[in-house]
């Protein structure tokens, strides 16, 4: 999908996140993370779902922001398992992480 120009990319309104986070970064390993993921059946369908979320982290902490509701309780449902892939596949530990919806940041907005 990185290769097809004409995808569908997810560009959330970073605008719209609160000011806490505006000393995070992005966390560049975060594709490859939610690739391996999808390696085991088990977790394909939270692969899919997070295909079209970013992740940004700034030390101990991770926010996943993804675009919808359901994405979120997703990722809220399995932060061990994204935690356990973190740990093996990324280049940083990230001890912590949370979510957050670009859907209920516009509805508050």
């Amino acid at each position: 999908k990185l290769n097809n120009s004409d995808a569908d990319i997810f560009d959330p309104l970073i605008d719209l996140l609160p000011s806490q986070y505006e000393d995070y970064v992005d966390y560049e390993h975060w594709a490859y993370v939610v690739a391996s993921l999808g390696n085991h059946d088990k977790y394909k369908e939270l692969s899919v779902a997070l295909t079209k979320s970013i992740a940004i982290y700034d030390e101990d902490d991770m926010l996943i922001i993804t675009e919808t509701e359901t994405t979120k309780t997703l990722v809220d449902k399995h932060k061990e398992v994204i935690m356990a892939a973190l740990d093996k596949y990324g280049k940083t530990h990230i001890p912590r992480i949370s979510s957050l919806s670009i859907e209920a940041l516009v509805l508050l907005s």
